[in-house]
Formats: C-alpha cells, sequence, structure tokens
C-alpha cells in the first residue's frame, strides 16, 4: 500500500473506529464498552452487555488515541472505564468473568484489565489505578499453582490455556514499577511452566478448548504474550523460538494466500472463514517482531497481511456499523457469528497505528 493512502485515510477510518467505540460506550451508559454489537439474532439487531475484560485494555488503545488527536473526549472516556472497572474490582483484587453480571473470577480477565489500568495510572499519575493494577497482579501471583499454572478461575474448569503467556506479560509491566520479588519469581515460575508447551514447530494449548483448532485470535494471544515476555524477561531462547514460530506462520500466509481463520496443533490451515480480530492482532504480532529484532522479513509479514485487511473495517453508513469490524469474514464463520465485536475494533486500531509509525519511519 502506498503511503500517500495511509497518510489520507488513517484519520478517517481510525476516527470511525473511535466513533464505533464510544457508541458501545454509550449504548452501556458509559457502565463498560458493550461487548459487541449484534446484527442478527431472534429479537433482531441489539447492543450486548458491556464486557469488563476487553474493556480493559480497549482504555489502553483509546488512550493512545487521545495522544494523537487530542479529543477530549476519549480521555474521558477512557478514564472513566477505568473508574468503572476500579468498581467492579473484588476485595482481593480480582476481576470478574465474563460480561457484566457474572459473579465468577476471572484470571484471563484481570490480566487484560491491567492493561488498562497501567495506561490511565501513566496519562493522570494518579495512584488509584496503579493500586488496583498491584492488587489484581498480587491476585494473580498468588493464584499460580506449585507446578507454575493457573488451576483455577479459568473460561473452562479444569483446562489452563497457553494464551495465559497474555497475563504473565501485564504482570510483568506492572511488576517494573512495583518490583515486588514474589510477583517477579512467579512470572518466571509461570512463564517456565507454559513455554514447555512448546515442542518444535507445535505449541499446545492455545486454543479456547483443549485439544480444539485454535482461532488466530487465541494463537496471537500466546504468540504476543510469548514474545513481550521473553522481552521483559531478556529470555533469548524463548525470543529465538517464537521467531521461529511467526517465521513457519508467514510461510503458510503465502502458501494460503492469506492468514486462515483456525489453525490446528498440526498447522493445518481452516480456510474456510477468517477471523479478523486475528488477522489484526497478527498484523500487530508482526510488527512488533520487526521492532524488537530488526529482521525485514517480520515487516514484510506484517505489510502483507495489513495489505490485505486494512478494509475489514466496516463502512456501511448505519451509526452501528461503521468503524466497526465483523467477527468472521463471511460474517456468518464460526468466530462471533454475525457479531461486531468490541475487541476487533481494538485490535485494528493498534494495528493501523503501528503500520502507520513504521511506514512514516520508512518514508
Amino acid at each position: 500500500m502506498k503511503s500517500a493512502v495511509w497518510t489520507s485515510e488513517f484519520e478517517v477510518r481510525t476516527k470511525d473506529s473511535l466513533r464505533w467505540l464510544k457508541q458501545s460506550f454509550d449504548a452501556t451508559n458509559q457502565q463498560g464498552s458493550a461487548a459487541s454489537f449484534v446484527l442478527m439474532s431472534r429479537k433482531g439487531p441489539f447492543w450486548n452487555r458491556a464486557y469488563p475484560e476487553t474493556t480493559g485494555y480497549i482504555i489502553e488503545t483509546m488512550l493512545d488515541y487521545y495522544k494523537i488527536f487530542e479529543e477530549p473526549w476519549i480521555k474521558d472516556y477512557a478514564l472513566n472505564a477505568a473508574d468503572w472497572l476500579l468498581g467492579l474490582q473484588y476485595d482481593d483484587g480480582a476481576f470478574p468473568a465474563g460480561y457484566l453480571g457474572t459473579q465468577q473470577k476471572s484470571i484471563f480477565n484481570t490480566g487484560q484489565i491491567l492493561f488498562g489500568l497501567l495506561a490511565a495510572h501513566d496519562l493522570t499519575t494518579d495512584a488509584k489505578y496503579l493500586l488496583g493494577a498491584e492488587q489484581a497482579t498480587k491476585w494473580l501471583a498468588n493464584s499460580i499453582s506449585n507446578e507454575g499454572s493457573w488451576d483455577k478461575f479459568n473460561f473452562v474448569p479444569g483446562y489452563s490455556p497457553t494464551y495465559y503467556t497474555r497475563v504473565i506479560w501485564p504482570m510483568m509491566m506492572v511488576n517494573s514499577h512495583l518490583k515486588d520479588k514474589n510477583i517477579t519469581e512467579q512470572t518466571l515460575k509461570a512463564l517456565t511452566f507454559y513455554k514447555q508447551r512448546i515442542k518444535g514447530e507445535k505449541i499446545h494449548g492455545m486454543a479456547f478448548q483443549e485439544d480444539h483448532a485454535a482461532f488466530t485470535h487465541t494463537i496471537a494471544y500466546t504468540l504476543r504474550g510469548f514474545l513481550e515476555c521473553a522481552n521483559l524477561s531478556n529470555d533469548a531462547e524463548l525470543m529465538e523460538a517464537i521467531s521461529n514460530h511467526f517465521i513457519l506462520l508467514l510461510e503458510k500466509i503465502k502458501h494460503d494466500g492469506r492468514l486462515a481463520g483456525r489453525y490446528d496443533t498440526n498447522w493445518n490451515s481452516d480456510l474456510s472463514f477468517e477471523c479478523l480480530t486475528g488477522n489484526a492482532q497478527m498484523t500487530l504480532n508482526f510488527a512488533r517482531m520487526f521492532e524488537l529484532t530488526g529482521d525485514k522479513k517480520f515487516f514484510e509479514g506484517a505489510l502483507l497481511l495489513w495489505n490485505k485487511n486494512y478494509d475489514m473495517q466496516s463502512r456501511m453508513p448505519f451509526s452501528s456499523l461503521k468503524g466497526g469490524i465483523a467477527g468472521s469474514k463471511p460474517i456468518w464463520g464460526p468466530y462471533m457469528t454475525w457479531e461486531y465485536p468490541n475487541w476487533a475494533v481494538k485490535f485494528y486500531l493498534d494495528a493501523y497505528q503501528i503500520m502507520m509509525k513504521l511506514i512514516n519511519a520508512k518514508a
């Protein structure tokens, strides 16, 4: 894609997606971001309930764009969301699972909310956000089993997925502020446990359910978590292993002509659909690989994916659709069928931002 197109379209497209996120908050009276806009159901189109987990990491994205556009509403909505999340936090530091109204505690949701609390603290220096992040991180650290896994408060009882690397990563980020010895020891123990699931070209446990093929969404969670943990812990061996998996995935993309919607443990492609969230995440992941390694093939991979997928954004002239990203392509595919999830928009915005930065640097 020519850089002129990026320059002319970046503001238009990203502001459309930011406005879509604004609607997701307005749909709940700013009590979190609605999980998705459901286009087709028995009761017709509707905005779903708020989703604490994704609201958490949407805060980070919105504050990144506030620094770009300096529109006050973006900051106001993001910080209001951070305050709302603090109101949901349990006394022990945990956050709830699922959509709003679920009482069960969640390892993964708590981890994702850390991104938003840290971003709110970094912008405002308000101690309440760091305190909330500290309490959550200590709960996560104390929930790690003796062997290094999380075996409670899981999405599927009894299954501790490898995409929990995306929990270890924000814990390490929080601990860069806290310098807590127990958190350091526990995060490294957990990372060691999940690293053991890398078996040559295979990584076990990346799917929502054990022994299932994994959507590219959760594969991207897993790889990004490993990548950032390797970077933060200076783990050269892990960095090399993950680099090899990105190279393998790039070869699959070139062979298939696009990113598949999901892959099994042997990297067999399900090309019956695309997981658009995963497309955005993998663009972002390849771009981060390039930033951290300087290896041009990872930039080429990011550009290859993004050139195919930057226009995944809905341009339909309806307020609940324009700027949104469908779960699957086609929209009736198996990932978030007939829905426009808020986290797809979050990762689209993240990918667009990093690609714009890298292309400008090369201009």
